[in-house]
Order: C-alpha cells, then structure tokens, then sequence
C-alpha cells in the first residue's frame, strides 16, 4: 500500500471497529449526558449555559446544532470518527518522527484502552485530541499559524488542550525542521501562543458573557484516595496488561537510557507529561485525562525500543483492552462480568477481574447495565401520586434527556441534581415528599456538611 492507502486503511478500519459500540446510549460518564442534556437546554430556553465549568464552547455547539436529529449513535459517532482522524494524524507524525513500523503503532495507538472507550460515547476527549495532533504536526512542518488555528480549536472543545503550548513551544524555538535563527524561531512560537490564545478567547466569549471571570473554574469533587489515583493513570490508561508492559518498558529503557535517541522528542515527551501531570494531580478525577500523554509515549517507545520487543510491547498494548478488565459489581452501575471472573473486595466495595472481559467490554456492559437500572428508576418516577421532590445526583442528566426524549413523564416528580438544607426545606414546606435515588443522599450531605438529606428524606426504592 502507498502512504494515502494506508491512511485511508486506518481511518475506515478505526471507525469500523468502533461501530458496534455507539449505540449504547450516550455514555458511562455523567458528563456525556449532562453534555446532551445542555444542548437541549439551549434547544428550549436559548440561554447559554456550561455543560460543566470553563465550558466546552465547540463542542456544545456543536451538540446543540444537532439536536433535531439527535441520536446517541450520531452523537456518539463524532467521538468515533475523530478518533479515527486522530490515528491518521498519529501515523504521519510517527513517520514525520521516524517510527519503526509507523502503521503497526497506530493500530496500537488507536486501541489503547481509555482512547478506545473514550471514542465510542459523548464526550469531547477524541476531538480534541485530533485538533491537538493537527497542532503539533503544523509545528513539526513549520507552519506557526495552522498550529496556533488547530489548537484553539482543540481548547475550543476541551481549554486544557492548551497545556500544548509549552511543549509546542519547545519544539519550535528547537527548530527540528526549518533550521531557521533564533530569532525567526521565537517570532514563530509567539505567533502559535498569539493566535492559539486570543482564538480561544473568542470560542469562550459566550460563557464568558454569561458567568464573568468566574467562568475560568472547574467541578470539585472530593479528592480521591492515592489507590484510585495510580489505578486510574495506570490500569484506567492502559489496561493492566498494558500497564504490565509498559512498566517493563521504562525498566528496560532506563537500563538502556545511553542508547536513546538524543533529540528534542524527549524533551516534548517530558513538557507533555509533566503539563497534564501537573493538571491530573490537581484533579486526579478520570483516567481519560491522560489522553493528551497517550500518542507521545507511544511514539517514544515505538522509536527507542529494538524491532522485536517494540512488537512484543505493542501487542500486549494492542489486546490490553480485550482482556483482564477490572470493575465493580454494583448491581446499578457495575459491569457484566464471565463465569471466569474473580471477585475481592477493596475499600468496602466489591470487584472483579476477569480475564475475558477487558475494559472495552467492560465499559460496553456497564452503559447497558446503567441504562437498564435508570428504565427502573423512571418506572418509580411514573408511579409517584403526590407532589415529589427527588435528589438525583449522578442520575441526573439521563433521566431529563430521557424524558426530553418521550420515555417517562410525571407532572409529581421534580428532580434536582443535588440540593441545600435551606432548598429542601422550601420545597417541604411547598408539600413535597422528600426523596433520593440510591447513594445519593450520602453524596448529597457530604457536599453540604449536614446530615439534612438523610435524616428528612428516604430512598426511593427500585423494583
């Protein structure tokens, strides 16, 4: 095959593969359907209004011009072909960087475990990463001024994507490629940061309008225990067998560091890991957050280790997903799991490891086991025959969308997504039941400091 061939082979093939995966609602995570949620917020009121602090500007947009024809398989279907476009980019870059066996390393790229899952639902993860790759090939070829347009239109859908700008600087004042002066070098750094910045300025204007400086803010949660920390920078990444065989890898690579490649990829590698480092230990929330990191390591072992064991460690990375996943069996929100599977428990919750399901169908089996225990969750919501205030939580988003789109209505049953003591008090004084879905009044005190919810309200219980 010659080199369009084989960008065109990635691209069907990685959208391909994703395919049977779109239709399973619109995603694990909350924010997926508080996204869709948002866009049909838009649709009724016309007033902006976050998804989730600072915003996804483009993307909710772009959500929110498709509404009419919205569907989980064509929202879901723009994380996947992104994805798709983004092992394209991945290869010319590994080429443009020298890779061994470019093609065999955007097969791996595309399916590592936290990419792959994060392609197949509503979120803006792959899209701007796309963008970000655009951005940084532009550097590599010298073109300041379509790496600066490409990544504010990354920041556009995710303002973290920003952090490229020290590595993408570093690059460019290196000068790999044009061997240009230094001072033509910085005037083409400045021209990404200029144009990058003052771009996504403009993206941000709308929530900027509507919250003020205040916009420049992000979701809180409790800070997690370190356990969960390296899990889901680790594990939650690559899949445990990837997690083995990258650990293999750095050991093997140290060992081996004066035979390394001397060269300003490194450096990119280092600014790039510390920058989303530094971002992910500030919120250590998700392990998709890592995603930016993902395509760089992969390019830098698949430069730097000999032929055969690159082979051997990208194979282990190719499957890594299949096999070996690791989850919980809550009956609302857990995953399906194979006679095979052994379970323990860890932090008072129970969880498995199965060596035939890994993560991708994992996350495929827990988005059917969520949507099954919200269709019994409207079912209650149905049955409710006095005036009924009900704290949501997580569940929030996916029951409006639901109803938004015809599956359950009451005219008894309000929802909130979380609520204050002096809240819940007005609408018990209004003659509403108090009530909450499952986990969530705990969630709900904890976020207030009080023990209000769970000692003036009760479960709604599910059938």
């Amino acid at each position: 095959m010659n080199h369009t061939q084989k960008q065109l082979s990635l691209f069907v093939g990685a959208l391909l593969v994703r395919l049977p995966f779109l239709q399973a609602g619109y995603g694990v995570e909350e924010d997926s359907w508080g996204h869709v949620l948002h866009a049909a917020l838009l649709h009724e009121t016309g007033v902006y209004e976050v998804s989730r602090l600072p915003g996804h500007p483009l993307y909710e947009g772009l959500l929110f011009v498709l509404w009419n024809v919205h569907s989980p398989l064509l929202y879901n279907l723009l994380s996947a072909i992104a994805a798709a476009f983004a092992v394209v980019i991945f290869y010319r870059i590994a080429r443009l960087h020298l890779v061994t066996y470019p093609l065999w390393w955007s097969i791996v790229f595309g399916f590592v475990p936290t990419l792959f899952i994060s392609s197949t639902y509503t979120i803006d993860y792959c899209i701007a990463l796309l963008f970000s790759l655009l951005s940084y090939e532009s550097a590599l070829k010298n073109k300041p001024e379509a790496s600066g347009v490409w990544l504010a239109i990354a920041a556009g859908f995710r303002i973290t994507a920003l952090g490229m700008l020290l590595p993408l600087g570093y690059l460019i004042l290196k000068d790999v490629v044009a061997h240009q002066s230094f001072a033509l070098r910085v005037r083409s750094a400045f021209k990404v940061f200029i144009i990058s910045t003052s771009l996504a300025f403009v993206f941000y204007l709308p929530p900027f309008f509507q919250y003020g400086i205040h916009f420049f803010d992000f979701h809180k949660p409790p800070y997690p225990i370190w356990p969960e920390i390296i899990y889901k920078m680790t594990i939650g990444v690559w899949g445990l067998l990837g997690t083995l065989s990258l650990a293999f890898t750095a050991v093997f690579l140290w060992l081996k560091r004066k035979t390394l490649k001397n060269d300003v990829l490194n450096g990119v590698l280092i600014l790039v890991v510390c920058t989303y480092g530094i971002a992910y230990f500030r919120m250590p929330e998700k392990a998709a957050f890592w995603i930016p990191v993902v395509p760089f390591i992969i390019i830098f072992i698949g430069r730097n280790l000999p032929k055969r064991l690159g082979i051997a460690v990208g194979s282990l990375l190719l499957i890594s997903g299949w096999l070996f996943g690791i989850n919980t069996t809550n009956a609302l929100t857990g995953s399906a799991k194979s006679k095979w599977a052994k379970t323990m428990q860890i932090a008072n919750e129970d969880i498995f490891i199965d060596p035939i399901y890994g993560a991708h169908l994992n996350d495929f089996s827990k988005r059917h086991i969520k949507a099954q225990a919200c269709a019994r969750i409207e079912k209650q919501l149905m049955n409710l025959n006095q005036p009924t205030l009900v704290i949501a939580g997580w569940w929030y988003a996916m029951l409006e969308v639901d109803k938004r789109d015809g599956l359950w209505a009451n005219t008894n049953a309000e929802l909130v997504y979380f609520a204050s003591p002096k809240e819940l008090m007005n609408w018990k004084a209004k003659g509403y039941n108090l009530r909450y879905l499952p986990e969530q009044a705990k969630i709900n005190d904890i976020k207030y400091h009080t023990d209000y919810t769970v000692t003036n309200a009760t479960l709604l219980p599910l059938p």
